[in-house]
């Protein structure tokens, strides 16, 4: 290795548990002759754990043995910003500060690959914390080199502002970033970082002036927040062992939005007292009053099963933004045999909550082991009038979503049935009101997306395990789109191009167009009326899992499981003379 002056020497160090690297650096290249030495020393640092970057830090601190006119650290693979805030890295930052202002280093630079451009503050404010003489005496540089826009952790959950100012996205870390429509170029007006780590789901109000987010940290928590400055309003976080499952806006008059959130209270393994509910009255003027009120359920445990027979504890949460909630506990009473090897309690896999696009109706749909539950739907402006929807035994539901007032069930024997609930709660509710083979391969519905004005349905499958080849078995990767003619659901036209299974769809607010994300990083645009596709958009490098239309359709969003961010003018990519899809025959 040359020892010239002018030589920059690279050293890449790949931490792993009683890896000795840091130590057996090679040293020759220094001499005590300056003339003799490096100028610059970069390290790349590859590793992702809090103690792995102490160590690593702590490494190179002691490789510091002669001054250095620029020392350079890239965190190849860091995207978790919380590892800063370790103990140990705190401590390693402070021992490699003291030690490049003793030998007079006149630069440090760290550099992020992974951090996307838009949070270039967010670490730099970080790290500037980390090293604080450094920053002060401007000696210190943070370079964010992604040249992508969005999240550095998965993007869980997206959605769009109806008045079509804003998307949201959300991430495993808990952030969420506001994003302008107007897609060139793309922009990040806010972001919004809590204690709370990740987003299930995101709802704008009406106007766009209020966001409210359902968090799955060691237990859920219901946020709202203002979006012009990020401040918080209302946090749930006082409510225990309860998973908050969908959240919808609604308004009643001019001056009044409340938030209409579902909630199912966890059932406890072993019952030696009754368990508490909590009942949280939010106001956004006052600190809120918590009511606590004891349940006495029954329960019956063997070693091998048990039996359950407590009224299953649901939550409809009101709150006001400008005035007091209210929350209404419902109990739906079942009865099931659940084993016992693995059961952690009844939480979200184990049931499909859904509320309708304007707050009206809820429902919850059992699953898996909890099947002979049946449906329970009801009004939200009545939660005491509670109807049982009959649901097959032979089959298991794997989706559900509301079309307008028409409540959409998928089946695992890829099936959908549905009920028309427009007359709720005055009709007789019980068996579906039709049934509708989607596949005949016997893959389920893995889900379901309606287009805002209820014309159409989508649907899409799952993968299937068999045991017998130990293997997966994807599903086609199609979508089929059903047209709503009166009170049936026909088949329309079939979606086909992906070459992976698909994640999400969302019809445009016009309902002329469907946007559809996949497994294969692509994003396609198609023609609701005729299948056929209109674009392929290729910008993400990893599998897009979520996408959405802006509220007036004149943009599109989507996020990947890296992290990425990307909006897009729907106006670049269509014509006029894509048609609207014929709503009769």
């Amino acid at each position: 290795m040359c020892s010239s002056p002018l030589e920059i020497v690279r050293y890449n160090i790949r931490y792993e548990k009683e890896d000795r690297l840091l130590k057996e650096l090679d040293l020759s290249v220094f001499s005590e002759s300056e003339s003799k030495r490096p100028h610059s020393v970069e390290f790349s640092i590859m590793a992702n754990h809090p103690d792995n970057i102490t160590a690593s830090v702590e490494g190179v601190t002691s490789f510091l043995k002669f001054p250095l006119r620029h020392l350079t650290i890239t965190f190849t693979y860091l995207r978790n910003a919380s590892v800063f805030d370790d103990k140990g890295v705190v401590r390693g930052c402070q021992q490699l500060e003291e030690a490049i202002l003793t030998h007079k280093m006149p630069r440090l630079t760290i550099s992020l690959p992974r951090a996307k451009q838009n949070r270039l503050a967010f670490w730099s404010r970080m790290i500037q914390q980390r090293f604080p003489h450094l920053h002060g005496g401007g000696k210190l540089e943070v370079h964010c080199s992604s040249e992508d826009l969005g999240h550095d952790w998965q993007v869980m959950t997206i959605a769009a502002s109806p008045d079509g100012r804003y998307f949201a996205t959300g991430a495993r870390d808990g952030t969420i970033i506001i994003w302008s429509t107007i897609a060139y170029p793309q922009k990040s007006l806010l972001e919004i970082t809590s204690s709370f780590r990740g987003i299930s789901a995101l709802a704008f109000s009406d106007t766009g002036d209020f966001l409210a987010a359902i968090h799955t940290d060691k237990h859920d928590v219901l946020t709202v927040w203002r979006v012009v400055d990020g401040s918080q309003l209302i946090s749930t976080e006082d409510i225990k062992q309860t998973n908050i499952q969908s959240c919808v806006w609604r308004r009643d008059g001019l001056d009044c939005i409340y938030l209409s959130a579902l909630a199912v209270s966890s059932c406890p393994d072993e019952v030696s007292e009754s368990p508490l509910v909590q009942l949280l009255f939010p106001s956004v003027y006052d600190t809120g009053n918590l009511i606590t009120l004891p349940l006495k359920p029954a329960l019956a445990v063997s070693s091998f099963s048990r039996k359950v027979t407590e009224p299953l504890p649901v939550q409809l949460l009101f709150t006001s933004v400008y005035d007091t909630g209210k929350i209404a506990s419902l109990h739906i009473p079942y009865s099931a045999y659940v084993e016992s090897n693995g059961f952690e309690n009844l939480h979200r896999n184990e049931m499909f909550t859904v509320l309708s696009s304007d707050g009206r109706l809820a429902t919850v749909v059992p699953v898996e082991r909890c099947s002979e539950l049946g449906c329970r739907v009801w009004h939200t402006a009545d939660p005491t009038a509670m109807y049982r929807l009959t649901i097959p035994f032979d089959t298991t539901p794997s989706s559900a979503t509301f079309v307008g007032d028409t409540l959409v069930i998928g089946f695992k024997d890829g099936t959908i049935q549905w009920w028309d609930l427009s007359s709720f709660p005055l009709a007789t509710t019980g068996p579906p009101g039709g049934t509708l083979t989607v596949r005949d391969n016997g893959q389920g519905v893995l889900a379901l997306s309606a287009s805002p004005a209820g014309s159409f349905l989508a649907a899409w499958g799952s993968e299937e395990y068999i045991w017998s080849r130990e293997e997966y078995i994807w599903s086609p990767t199609s979508v089929t789109l059903f047209r709503k003619h009166c009170a049936d659901f026909l088949p329309h036209v079939s979606l086909q191009g992906h070459t992976s299974r698909v994640n999400a769809a969302c019809f445009s607010p016009c309902e002329r167009y469907i946007a559809t994300s996949s497994y294969d990083s692509t994003v396609r645009l198609w023609s609701v009326m005729d299948g056929s596709l209109i674009w392929r958009f290729t910008d993400h490098s990893d599998e897009v899992g979520h996408v959405v239309f802006s509220g007036d359709g004149s943009t599109l969003a989507s996020a990947d499981y890296e992290g990425q961010v990307c909006v897009y003018p729907v106006s670049l990519f269509v014509g006029s003379d894509v048609s609207r899809a014929p709503l009769t025959d």
